[in-house]
């Protein structure tokens, strides 16, 4: 499994790092602290990305407009943002993140969001019946 996690404040990386090897100790897992070099790693890349976990607020452009160059260069990824601001909630949904949580980010957390979305995969499509 690959996971990237995104945060401008290394203090917040590295405990964000810590707590998501917590839930995924198997997991390939790299922080960045800047959404460039976090982009520059995706495009080398071979095969998928499994989870983005990303700030709103970094140096040089918001976890916003990452997740947006995230998902061009690999659809598949599974975005969730972990932020001290609420108020981007609505943008964050509209780039189709899976995920909101709030700082400061625990494993505990990480894990309710993941049985969230378990949950909302298990659940049936709702089928236009127009047709």
């Amino acid at each position: 499994m690959n996971i990237i996690a995104v945060d401008d404040e290394q203090l917040l990386l590295y405990e964000l790092l810590n707590e998501l090897e917590k839930v995924f100790p198997d997991a390939d897992l790299i922080g960045f602290d800047e959404g460039e070099d976090a982009l520059e790693h995706i495009e080398k890349m071979k095969g998928h990305l499994d989870y983005a976990f990303l700030d709103i607020k970094l140096r040089g452009m918001t976890g916003i407009q990452l997740a947006k160059q995230i998902k061009d260069r690999k659809p598949e990824t599974k975005i969730i943002f972990c932020t001290a601001y609420s108020d981007y909630a609505l943008e964050a949904y509209q780039v189709h993140a899976v995920g909101y949580i709030m700082k400061p980010v625990t494993a505990d957390k990480i894990r309710e969001q993941l049985e969230a979305l378990k949950q909302i995969l298990k659940s049936p499509v709702i089928e236009d019946d127009a047709n």
